[in-house]
């Protein structure tokens, strides 16, 4: 009998660290989970935060060139990099402006059904700086009534590669231009 009790009591033990173990794992795996979960607000809000924000602008009376200010600024909020930016408030971080400037390009019978849109970016500088309009982007597209939403994600996918290389003042390791003419 003797000798069980020691047997007994090392049994017990292994079993309590064995049961500490998991006690303390449980509560480490939740701890992790809940410093992931506050890592992944912090990065999604410091994410909102550095979304440069782009002021769009429209100049013309026809109804496509309307219909195309309006997808692109709602193409703008599903963006990574871009955030819309809908009111002139004072200019507190870097800023990204959009001009466009849209005609019908169809006959009068043809109206409403496509237009011509010039597209200018400009930036005016970093913020504490003398605001000086840069301009870095223009394009002249042509937008069809049924093709609105996919050119205004073209035209940020275009945005997007023109900035690459404008910033990095350089040919390669930036994606491809969408319209024509390209930056070289």
């Amino acid at each position: 009998m003797k000798r069980s009790t020691p047997l007994m009591l090392g049994l017990l033990l292994v079993l309590g660290i064995a049961f500490l173990c998991l006690a303390v794992g449980t509560r480490y795996s939740e701890a992790v989970r809940r410093a992931r979960e506050t890592a992944l607000k912090n990065d999604l809000a410091y994410a909102e935060e550095s979304r440069i924000p782009v002021h769009v602008s429209h100049t013309g009376k026809d109804s496509v060139g309307s219909m195309f200010a309006e997808a692109l600024k709602q193409e703008l909020t599903h963006s990574t990099r871009y955030t819309p930016k809908y009111s002139e408030q004072a200019k507190n971080k870097f800023e990204l402006y959009v001009g466009l400037v849209s005609v019908d390009a169809e006959t009068k019978s043809d109206e409403g059904k496509r237009s011509v849109v010039s597209v200018v970016i400009e930036e005016f500088g970093l913020p504490n700086s003398y605001p000086v309009a840069t301009m870095w982007y223009h394009k002249v597209i042509v937008v069809d009534k049924d093709s609105v939403s996919t050119v205004a994600k073209d035209l940020l996918d275009d945005m997007d590669a023109r900035w690459c290389s404008y910033i990095k003042n350089s040919v390669g390791g930036c994606p491809k231009e969408k319209f024509y003419p390209s930056l070289y």
